[in-house]
């Protein structure tokens, strides 16, 4: 069974992006435990929908944010007021 890696660590300081990893008990399986890692899911396969929290779901997350700054940079909003007002 996968575990969140914050609960494998001794004094996990943060879960901002916690992921699935084997529990140290499982047989090794390198191709599975690095898509478990990137996945969020047990036996990933091409074709399954990635798990929100998981690092793949993370990155996705960081890219939609991305082209939403681009698309409104590009569209000609002013972001420097905002920025000077803390909005």
């Amino acid at each position: 069974m996968a575990q969140l890696i914050s609960t494998a660590a001794a004094n996990p300081t943060a879960t901002d992006y916690d992921t699935l990893i084997p529990e140290l008990p499982e047989t090794a399986d390198i191709v599975e435990a690095f898509k478990l890692y990137h996945y969020g899911k047990v036996g990933f396969t091409t074709g399954d929908t990635p798990a929100a929290n998981s690092i793949y779901g993370h990155l996705e997350a960081l890219q939609t944010s991305i082209t939403a700054i681009q698309a409104e940079v590009e569209g000609g909003i002013a972001l420097a007021p905002l920025l000077f007002m803390g909005g």
